[in-house]
C-alpha cells in the first residue's frame, strides 16, 4: 500500500521537466521563478507518510482492559480508520496528478479528445498563473469517482 505515490516516482514533478516535456518548467505560465505547480509535488509526495502509517498493522497496539483482567482487546475499528485516512491519501495523490496532467494537456498544442480530459479540463479552473492550487485539488478529487466510471 505505501509503495504508490513514493516521493520522486510520480509524474507530478516529471511533467514540469521542461527537457522532458518540452513545456514551461513547472507548468508555470509567468514570468521565470514562477512556481506553477511545483507545491502539488509536496502534495503528492507527503502522501506516502500517510500510506505509510495506515499500512502499519493495527494489531500491534496493544491495550490492557478491565482493571488488568482483559488483555485481548481488538484493533478492529483502529484498522477500519486508517483504511480510510489511506483512501484520502490515494484521493489526494490522484487529484494532484490529475490537476498536473490537465494543466500538461492544455498547454500541449493540441489536447487529446479522451473522455476524461475533457470532463477534467471543464471542471477544473483554467490558466496556469501562480495562485493558491487547493480549489484545483478540491475539485480534481470530486471528480475521480466520475472518471473512475468512464
Amino acid at each position: 500500500m505505501a509503495e504508490v505515490g513514493r516521493p520522486g516516482l510520480t509524474p507530478t514533478g516529471l511533467t514540469g521537466l521542461r527537457g522532458l516535456t518540452g513545456l514551461t518548467a513547472c507548468l508555470a505560465s509567468g514570468p521565470v521563478g514562477s512556481s506553477g505547480t511545483v507545491i502539488l509535488e509536496y502534495t503528492a509526495d507527503s502522501a506516502p507518510a500517510e500510506l505509510r502509517s495506515c499500512a502499519m498493522p493495527a494489531s500491534a497496539g496493544h491495550a490492557v482492559l478491565s482493571y488488568r483482567l482483559e488483555e485481548a482487546a481488538g484493533f478492529a475499528s483502529q484498522a477500519a480508520r486508517r483504511a480510510l485516512r489511506a483512501v484520502d491519501a490515494y484521493a489526494t495523490v490522484l487529484a494532484c496528478e490529475l490537476v498536473v496532467a490537465v494543466r500538461a494537456l492544455r498547454m500541449h498544442p493540441a489536447p487529446p479528445p479522451a473522455d476524461a480530459f475533457t470532463v477534467a479540463a471543464r471542471a477544473l479552473p483554467s490558466g496556469a498563473d501562480d495562485r493558491p492550487l487547493t480549489a484545483d485539488v478540491t475539485t480534481a478529487t470530486a471528480l475521480l469517482p466520475a472518471l473512475a466510471r468512464l
